[in-house]
């Protein structure tokens, strides 16, 4: 299993990257975490980063394979996985 976190400086980024932290204090094994700083004056617009996620913007995460997009829908995938 592996978790791949895109984000940046900012309040929503800040909501996955605890979140992540909190799982981990809390015993939780996400596998292999890989964390990507997504630079705001034009890495969201690379190839690279759309085919994560089209819409451009931070935070997304991968997980197993599966990108999934926008900090609530992150959140939520988090908790219930």
């Amino acid at each position: 299993m592996a978790l791949d976190v895109h984000t940046a400086a900012t309040p929503n980024g800040w909501k996955i990257t605890i979140m992540v932290e909190e799982l981990i204090e809390a015993g939780v094994d996400l596998g292999e975490l890989n964390m990507h700083t997504v630079s705001l004056s034009g890495d969201q617009f690379t190839p690279e980063f759309m085919a994560i996620n089209p819409n451009q913007k931070i935070p997304a995460i991968v997980h197993d394979g599966r990108p999934i997009m926008e900090s609530c829908a992150v959140l939520q995938y988090l908790g219930e996985t």
